[in-house]
């Protein structure tokens, strides 16, 4: 026994399913993360953004914009950084460190290669 879904007779949504696949990728990336039932609008800016790229990632999302680089070492593999509307350089996630990549976003500048 599922939830009905309009429009679609005969289906239904799997809602233990959902929160088990839900509560596992919001662990993934926020394993304080306490309360899956508290509406989206009674949560934290923080925790928000945490369903967003949870939703993100459920769905197999090809880029993801974020404000926050620490989001992207948990999720992407390759990472843009843009300053003032211009692209400063796009880099492997393996290949560059957090500092690296908040050097690029207050300098505006790629990283250094060490000679």
């Amino acid at each position: 026994p599922g939830i009905p879904v309009i429009g679609l007779e005969g289906r239904t949504l799997d809602s233990d399913r959902m929160s088990h696949e839900a509560l596992q990728l919001i662990r993934r990336l926020n394993p304080n993360f306490t309360d899956l039932t508290k509406p989206v609008r009674a949560m934290s800016g923080g925790q928000r953004q945490t369903v967003a790229i949870a939703r993100a990632l459920y769905f197999n999302a090809r880029i993801l914009i974020s404000h926050d680089s620490a989001d992207v070492f948990e999720v992407c593999d390759r990472v843009t950084v843009m300053k003032n509307g211009a692209v400063v350089d796009t880099v492997r996630i393996a290949d560059v460190t957090q500092e690296e990549i908040l050097a690029m976003i207050i300098l505006g500048q790629k990283p250094q290669v060490a000679a």
